[in-house]
């Protein structure tokens, strides 16, 4: 019963930006962090500290977020900055995925499905 009412609640969205954005621990607490905080600019000795995870780990995770669109980076290498800047579309996939994963039964189903995926 509870997994028909899950799997009632997921979308193929929410699905695809799973697979291809939020396929990583990393860049999940990255992708909360900058939604939860929109206005942060900020290094990657920034973020790794805001979200407790090692720089290398930070470093590559922002750079795949950038890629697909969710935060912008301004300057290079160590003067680089990172700032939420989704498009309109993005930010509604964000939104929708930071609503589901802070659900109890939506959360446990994605960290399966980034496990399964060997995020």
């Amino acid at each position: 019963m509870v997994r028909r009412q899950i799997e009632g609640d997921i979308n193929r969205d929410l699905e695809e930006f799973i697979a291809k954005v939020a396929n990583s621990f990393v860049k999940i607490e990255l992708i909360k962090f900058f939604y939860h905080n929109p206005h942060f600019l900020g290094g990657g000795q920034d973020l790794s500290l805001a979200i407790g995870r090692d720089l290398k780990r930070v470093s590559k995770g922002i750079n795949d977020l950038v890629v697909h669109g969710v935060i912008q980076k301004s300057g290079q290498k160590s003067a680089a900055i990172w700032s939420y800047q989704p498009d309109k579309t993005m930010h509604k996939k964000i939104s929708r995925f930071v609503q589901s994963y802070e659900e109890t039964d939506l959360r446990q189903w994605i960290v399966n499905q980034v496990i399964r995926r060997g995020g």
